[in-house]
């Protein structure tokens, strides 16, 4: 508290600063197996799939990332899905991709303009399972760290929650979607800020962003690019524009 105090930008927290970047994607991930079944399951035990379009989340809806700075998530057993209700075994659909992956940054600043917080993470899925040839569905829906460096005094939360599945496709041929929200907290002594990225995966491979202080990083990096050649054309401009105001005072004498 004393620090806080002293200093109290320090422990402030600018909100303004907060984005996430997408980044260039590490190797994709090879061909995983996919992980148990939740709850259990028979491989090959009967065929109690009767309305593939009635697309269910029989894994996790909610589950921690990131606890006060702390890694916590397991990837092999936090995971959402999208498939048809009454599955009892993976072996029931086919056609899984391997796992794809979008990787971000996340960042923050405090009143000082000091970065303070700084988290890599990739959102895992894999999509295009099917059943007898119909269908794409979702497995394996996740987020993992990959970097987490949060400065002293500030504590940093990351949650996942996939509050709705739905069909977006037909009756006949389903296309499983999923809304995914990552929460997040940030705090000090003297302040508490959280906000949500939110996310629209679907089982034919559809990903988009719909919620969120999200920034491109090549759109970032070509506007910084832009900027600096700004800076190199305005001198050069300037020159000709003082050459011109030279050339008429001398005709002027």
């Amino acid at each position: 508290m004393e620090a806080a105090a002293n200093d109290p930008k320090r422990f402030t927290l600018d909100r303004d600063s907060i984005e996430i970047v997408r980044l260039d994607n590490p190797t994709p991930a090879g061909a995983d197996p996919l992980p148990p079944f939740p709850g259990g399951g028979t491989p090959g035990g009967g065929d109690p799939i009767s309305e593939i379009d009635r697309i269910v989340n029989l894994a996790k809806k909610i589950f921690d990332i990131i606890k006060e700075n702390r890694p916590v998530v397991d990837i092999t057993t936090s995971y959402a899905n999208a498939v048809p209700e009454g599955m009892t075994h993976w072996s029931q659909l086919a056609g899984w991709t391997p796992p794809q992956t979008n990787t971000y940054g996340f960042y923050a600043k405090n009143g000082w303009g000091s970065r303070v917080v700084e988290v890599t993470y990739q959102v895992i899925r894999q999509h295009s399972g099917s059943y007898k040839g119909k269908g794409k569905f979702l497995n394996s829906v996740t987020v993992q760290p990959l970097h987490v460096s949060v400065s002293w005094g500030y504590k940093f939360s990351m949650k996942f929650e996939a509050p709705t599945v739905s069909n977006v496709g037909t009756s006949e041929d389903p296309v499983a979607s999923m809304l995914a929200r990552l929460n997040w907290s940030i705090d000090t002594v003297l302040q508490h800020d959280e906000g949500t990225s939110i996310y629209d995966l679907q089982g034919d491979g559809a990903y988009r962003e719909i919620g969120g202080p999200f920034k491109s990083a090549a759109r970032e990096g070509a506007r910084a690019s832009i900027q600096r050649a700004a800076g190199l054309f305005v001198p050069a401009a300037a020159l000709r524009g003082a050459e011109s105001m030279r050339a008429v005072a001398g005709r002027a004498w």
